[in-house]
């Protein structure tokens, strides 16, 4: 078995080191966006409780990005949003820095709306999604009992 030296050693430790870095660096320059989808309840001032889809979205990058678009995508690809809730009007655009978050709230009544109008027969929510200005889309799966939605 041949020897290894010192410099051919120093060379493979570079090699690795660099390789790791520059990893690090493509991903770091990467815009990611954490979605998160849950059921929420609010209180109201005539003493009812509101329910609501509430969707969030935090920046985890080191990137700022620009919120355009949140809502629900159905099992045939087509999505539901809504521009105003019992919460107020939706803040979309909404630009996020570095570990900023959006929440979007949807009514809950609205969404079974979406899926008991005439040609929502058999769909389902399955993600629940968030698109940036350029275009890239980020989602994560939808709660069992809204999957669970359905006629």
């Amino acid at each position: 078995m041949a020897k290894v030296d010192a410099t051919t050693l120093i060379a493979l430790y570079g090699a690795i080191l660099s390789t790791i870095l520059a990893f690090r660096e493509l991903r770091k320059d990467r815009r990611q966006v954490r979605v998160t989808c849950k059921a929420a309840f609010v209180p109201s001032l005539t003493g009812d409780v509101w329910e609501f889809v509430a969707i969030d979205a935090v920046n985890s990058g080191h990137r700022p990005v620009e919120i355009v678009f949140a809502g629900l995508m159905l099992n045939d690809k087509s999505e539901f949003t809504q521009l105003n809730s019992n919460a107020g009007r939706i803040s979309l655009p909404k630009r996020l820095e570095d570990g900023d978050r959006v929440s979007v709230l949807f009514d809950l009544g609205e969404v079974k709306k979406a899926l008991h109008a005439p040609n929502g027969t058999g769909k389902r929510f399955t993600r629940a999604v968030v698109r940036d200005a350029e275009g890239n889309t980020y989602s994560t799966r939808t709660p069992k009992a809204l999957r669970k939605l359905s006629l």
